[in-house]
């Protein structure tokens, strides 16, 4: 869940995301299909030599900016099995510490606090932790803040998605046989994982309402005045939600999360299931005098905006595309000069700014271009320019310049995908062409990832000619 709201953004973006799985059940696979993200499987068991050995062939292929490893087989000595391409980046989420990774160029520790024995073994990659970094998926979060109850009225129970233990069954019995389904309601969540045949799913009783899988968990959050779950992503949603929360111990790899949230009193413990299930504390949760100001503080904590902020450290910004105005002259001058752009010119020579002035007067004025300023959180990226082709009318040609400090990015692809958007949307479709340099294998791998072809046909020797035929509507 926490990887999926990481590429919610990605995609919001622009970019294009692939989840790499050994085994995954219908159901997450559905919600990564519905997020327009790319699904490839891998046929060795996950965590192996042998899926190492494939997913590094895969990634070979894939050329991917960054790789996200985040699975609890996925340890340090997995990790050195790995092959990234050379310009590929890896990212680790660490739920431990140094065991969780190895020479990874990000670690995110997603978790209210940095806990104080995180050190990195020597290794120097920079560490995201904290509460603006918690992964949390665009549609649970909040939209108004929750005014929290005195008294627990209706209980939500979700602990995981496969819950092995029965944690959930052993949790809501004992609140059977505490009375406490005599003054509240309560429904427990079985995630995607659970069996078909698991006894939670089957469990009769009028007070309590059994949901499998939800597409999302916001409208169980809203319902919600009290919950009950181990200290996970869930546990970190449902303080963003503001809900009374108490939780309990399913895994090792939660005690962090749950020492983190004691510290802050934001949350209640219930106990350690590994041990076993008796809810200590439980009517502290339910109806003790810390139940609203441990929701409120929790409320305050997490602002919901986690993938933004990751998103931007890792170099996938959010493209803002104006038309080019007389004040960027400046800036289209540079980029235009650099050594870079020239070689890849068709004409080589240097540009005397009066020459520039006269040609972007030129540009600003005719109604058969369309120059394009691309502006981030980073900075100033680059221009797109379209051209109306005076002996095609239906065919425009386009060109890209990035600023030389945003180059070897991998900003390309999303920049030109982001102005043919732009262009497209306004005015009539029609058929976009590029021409580019044949030794310019990095244009022509830019273009090539955004839907144009090559097209051989009467094309000057210096020269190759790429079209996309059908631009995105």
């Amino acid at each position: 869940m926490r990887s999926l709201a990481l590429a919610q953004e990605w995609r919001k973006r622009g970019g294009r995301c692939i989840f790499l799985c050994s085994s995954l059940p219908d159901a997450l696979q559905q919600k990564i299909e519905d997020e327009s993200c790319e699904l490839h499987r891998l046929s060795h068991s996950g965590g192996t030599a042998k899926e190492a050995a494939e997913t590094s062939e895969t990634l070979q292929r894939l050329h991917p900016r960054w790789l996200l490893v985040d699975g609890y087989s996925f340890d340090v000595a997995y990790q050195r099995r790995l092959h990234p391409p050379q310009y590929c980046r890896i990212a680790c989420i660490s739920d431990f510490g140094p065991e969780d990774f190895h020479s990874p160029d990000l670690v995110i520790h997603p978790n209210i606090a940095i806990t104080g024995d995180y050190d990195t073994g020597g290794m120097n990659p920079r560490v995201l932790a904290g509460p603006q970094y918690v992964l949390l998926r665009s549609e649970i979060r909040r939209i108004h803040p929750r005014t929290v109850t005195k008294s627990a009225a209706r209980i939500l129970i979700s602990v995981g998605g496969s819950d092995p233990g029965e944690v959930a069954m052993s949790v809501t019995e004992t609140l059977i046989e505490k009375g406490v389904t005599e003054r509240a309601a309560i429904r427990v969540i079985l995630g995607p994982a659970y069996p078909e045949e698991g006894p939670m799913g089957h469990m009769e009783n009028p007070a309590v309402e059994i949901v499998r899988a939800p597409q999302s968990m916001k409208e169980h959050y809203d319902w919600a005045d009290t919950a009950i779950g181990s200290p996970s992503t869930t546990a970190l949603e449902l303080a963003h939600h503001g809900v009374p929360s108490g939780l309990i111990v399913t895994a090792g790899n939660q005690l962090k999360v749950l020492e983190a949230m004691q510290d802050m009193d934001v949350t209640t413990y219930l106990g350690d299931a590994r041990e076993s299930v008796e809810l200590q504390n439980l009517e502290e949760l339910l109806d003790g005098e810390q139940r609203i100001p441990r929701a409120q503080r929790a409320s305050e904590l997490i602002d919901g905006k986690g993938p933004d902020r990751l998103c931007d450290e890792l170099g996938l910004p959010s493209l803002q595309l104006r038309p080019a105005q007389a004040k960027d002259a400046r800036d289209l001058w540079n980029w235009a000069n650099d050594p870079g752009t020239r070689a890849a010119s068709f004409n080589p020579g240097e540009i005397s700014w009066e020459s520039h002035l006269a040609w972007l007067d030129k540009q600003l004025t005719s109604s058969s271009v369309a120059l394009l300023l691309v502006e981030s959180s980073l900075g100033r990226l680059g221009s797109v320019r379209f051209e109306t082709n005076p002996r095609v009318p239906d065919e425009s040609i386009i060109s890209v310049n990035l600023a030389p400090e945003f180059r070897g990015m991998g900003l390309a692809p999303l920049i030109l995908e982001s102005g043919i958007d732009v262009y497209c949307a306004q005015g009539p479709t029609r058929t976009i062409v590029a021409w580019i340099k044949p030794d310019n294998t990095a244009s022509i791998r830019t273009f090539t990832r955004a839907g144009f072809t090559r097209d051989d046909t009467s094309t000057p020797q210096d020269r190759i000619k790429m079209t996309l035929t059908s631009p995105p509507a």
